[in-house]
Parts: C-alpha cells; structure tokens; sequence
C-alpha cells in the first residue's frame, strides 16, 4: 500500500518488478513513466483510489496508469472519490473492504 509518492513507487516496482509485490493499493497515485514498460501482472489486484479534485494527479494520467496495469494483466479497481490530494474517511473504508476481499 502506498499513498502519494510512495504509492508511485509501488506503482513502479509494479512494472519494473513485478516480482516484488502481489498487488498493490495506490491511493493518489500517478503514472510513473511516459513510457511505461510492459510487464506481466497476470493475477495481481490492484486498487486506485484517486481525487476528483486532486491538483496533484489529475484524471488523466491517474486513468493512463489504470490502463497501463490493467493493459499488462493486473485486475485493477480504479474509484474515483470526491475528494483531493488528501485522504478521507471513505478511502479507509473502501480499502478495508478491498483488503478483506483479497
């Protein structure tokens, strides 16, 4: 599990290890490369939880890494929850609930 930056940095190991992890919770995470390297994430789940009003990873590019993982195999989960950069009450709960499913 990763938040911010640290949740790019899963999000990287993802795609450069993806040995490394089983999956992965990104909470406000950003696509960390223009040009992402493929990897086989067959079998991974993978939570993003991003901002509607987050300034610090817009839409987009929180969408260009959803598809990214999701393009190499993992089973992503992508919620968008109205909030910004900060995390909230509904983030804990949605991954407690992606946790227990897991």
């Amino acid at each position: 599990m990763g938040f911010s930056n640290g949740a790019n940095i899963a999000a990287s190991l993802l795609l450069l290890r993806p040995e490394v992890l089983a999956g992965a919770a990104l909470l406000r995470a950003m696509s960390p490369f223009a040009q992402p390297p493929q990897a086989d994430l067959t079998g991974k789940r993978v939570l993003i939880l991003s901002g509607a009003m987050d300034p610090i990873a817009p839409a987009d590019d929180v969408g260009r890494l959803a598809e990214t993982l999701s393009g190499n195999g993992a089973s992503v989960d992508h919620r968008t929850l109205p909030a910004g950069h900060g995390l909230s009450q509904p983030d804990v709960g949605l991954l407690q609930s992606w946790l227990a499913a897991g």
